[in-house]
């Protein structure tokens, strides 16, 4: 059958009809209109289709499962029970905000529930997703290069898919980090799913959207440090809080000209490693996020720096070793590797500290660290400095100049040393692992500082020139130091 469609064209002040024959391929092209109409609106998908496998997330009034749509492995967002009309408000507000959204870091919308459904769900589409801590976590236990790779990613990600939410006005309206989950695909690749307010709640945060480029700046800080404190958590099973600080006062430059940086020659670093080497503990690694002041960056600029820096290799990160005074508590071939990351590659850097920190649970003798333990040498002294005080001779074998004793300090100190091993309740099972030494110790943290003694490995100096193995001794020796 042929229809004719009759075309009124006038060209040039004269009128002539046109007649267009159409043939059978007309209904190919009102098919083609009608596909391209279907795919703009979103699909209504019957629960019966859905099939959920596991919870991998969860925000304020919904749950996110991993699962299946006709056999296509796809996330479903859930939404609690509560007042049908306030829960459909909640998914309506989600789609209205997601819908026509497309970026390769954003969570792309494949269906949602009937409004008359009695659970209410958003489905979204891709294939075998998984919440970003997860892989960050194994990450973190398996692999330092890939752990530093993949943290780098997500500051990217995040960094592209935020700006483009902002580019499509998203953040005109009071968003904060609450709004947002992070998902990480089999390619690396870090999704961001957007779940926003309802209008009544937006009321009285109107203040948000007067600084819009400070609060998407702040956003990107919240979710990077959320996310990364939460793959320590899910790795270590416990959260301490992590200090950058010591980043912001140690510029790249040798390790020898920092004295709170242990020395990169082969003093303690090669003993620490042979310790290591004889235990086989791996290192304990956790990520610290370092917030910067936004100054001129932008996410966009962010995304597009950390992704050139990805083809050069981020192997070269620089590394520091730090001793932390703090703590007194030393094990033997304990290190913990803080990967310290910002939104540039030279505000970042592998911070390897030798002894754990307070709460922490250590993970060569399986100890919660004690914020009042205090080192005491087996002579009775507290950690001595380059001029020993006690003036016994028990520490000559560590090769460290020493005054001349007076007949009655080394009477005290033989008798400190008489009550240290009287005190001894649990047998000397650490042994000093140098052929000429034999000393031996009743915990493993006593070891370390001695092995430290015989490196001469004292990065804590006082004006005078004495130094120390910790910051305590040496806060102990300023008070009556005369300088």
């Amino acid at each position: 059958m042929h229809l004719i469609i009759q075309n009124h064209n006038f060209h040039e002040g004269t009128g002539r009809r046109e007649e267009i024959e159409v043939g059978p391929d007309s209904s190919l092209l009102a098919q083609r209109v009608d596909k391209r109409r279907e795919d703009d609106e979103i699909e209504i998908i019957p629960s019966r289709n859905l099939k959920l496998v596991r919870e991998i997330g969860s925000g304020p009034g919904y749950l996110f499962h991993a699962g299946e749509n006709k056999g296509h492995a796809v996330i479903i967002q859930v939404f609690n029970r509560g007042p049908c009309s306030m829960v459909r408000r909640q998914l309506e507000s989600t789609v209205a905000l997601s819908k026509g959204i497309m970026h390769p870091n954003l969570l792309r919308l494949l269906g949602i529930s009937s409004p008359e459904s009695f659970t209410h769900f958003i489905v979204y589409e891709n294939v075998r997703w998984q919440n970003a801590e997860g892989p960050l976590a194994v990450a973190l236990k398996n692999d330092l290069e890939r752990s530093i790779t993949l943290g780098f990613k997500m500051i990217a990600g995040l960094s592209a898919g935020l700006n483009h939410l902002s580019t499509q006005g998203v953040f005109e309206r009071p968003m904060g980090a609450e709004n947002f989950d992070i998902f990480l695909d089999v390619d690396d690749r870090f999704v961001i799913s957007v779940h926003p307010r309802l209008p009544e709640e937006e009321d009285g945060d109107i203040s948000q959207v007067q600084d819009r480029e400070e609060n998407i700046w702040i956003t990107l800080n919240v979710l990077c440090n959320k996310t990364l404190k939460s793959a320590n958590r899910v790795l270590h099973h416990e959260e301490i809080t992590r200090d950058p600080i010591i980043l912001d006062v140690q510029r790249p430059r040798p390790a020898s000209e920092n004295p709170a940086v242990s020395p990169s020659s082969s003093g303690s670093a090669a003993s620490l490693q042979h310790i290591r080497d004889e235990i086989g503990v791996p290192p304990r690694r956790e990520y610290v996020w370092r917030t910067m002041d936004r100054g001129r960056d932008s996410l966009e600029n962010i995304a597009r720096r950390i992704t050139v820096d990805s083809d050069m290799n981020f192997s070269s990160l620089r590394r520091i070793n730090w001793t932390d005074g703090e703590t007194s508590h030393r094990c033997a071939g304990y290190v913990r590797e803080e990967i310290t990351l910002a939104t540039s590659t030279l505000d970042s850097a592998v911070v390897a500290h030798d002894a754990p920190s307070a709460l922490e649970h250590c993970l060569i003798c399986h100890e919660i660290v004690d914020r009042r333990e205090e080192f005491r040498c087996e002579c009775g002294d507290l950690a001595p400095g380059t001029r020993h005080t006690a003036g016994d001779g028990s520490h000559q074998e560590f090769g460290v100049a020493q005054p001349q004793a007076s007949s009655l300090k080394g009477e005290v100190a033989s008798k400190i040393r008489m009550a240290s091993s009287a005190r001894r309740i649990n047998a000397a099972i650490y042994e000093c692992p140098l052929p000429t030494c034999f000393s031996t110790f009743t915990t493993s943290h006593n070891l370390m500082h001695h092995i430290n003694s015989h490196n001469k490995y004292r990065p804590y100096y006082c004006a005078c020139g004495m130094s120390f193995t910790t910051q305590g001794v040496l806060n102990r020796h300023k008070k009556r130091c005369l300088q």
